[in-house]
């Protein structure tokens, strides 16, 4: 599928959202776009000595054809985990995203 001058314009990555996974990292996931193809992004960020966030290397990314499927299997496992006595208590359905994806950024 060919990019459209629209799309090129727009600065990517497109944050979707952020939230803290403990006190030195935090979990991006984000729309971007590399060597011409846009791809769904979910990593964990780390700070570096001088308290910036850099990307880290646990994390997975995939092309946006996929993005269907990872959305109905993260949907399928929360369903399951929540249903489950067991894993019900570790799963924080309340927690905030610390980005609004609804904001028009990007």
């Amino acid at each position: 599928m060919e990019i459209s001058s629209e799309i090129e314009e727009r600065t990517f990555p497109h944050l979707i959202a952020e939230w803290p996974r403990n006190s030195r990292e935090v979990i991006r996931v984000a729309l971007d776009q590399y060597n011409g193809r846009f791809t769904l992004n979910i990593r964990v960020w780390y700070r570096d000595q001088a308290g910036e966030l850099r990307p880290g290397k646990t994390g997975v990314t995939l092309a946006l054809k996929h993005l269907p499927e990872m959305a109905a299997a993260l949907s399928r496992a929360l369903d399951v985990a929540c249903s489950d006595e067991t894993l019900a208590p570790f799963v924080s359905a309340s927690a905030p995203l610390t980005h609004d994806p609804g904001g028009g950024d990007g």
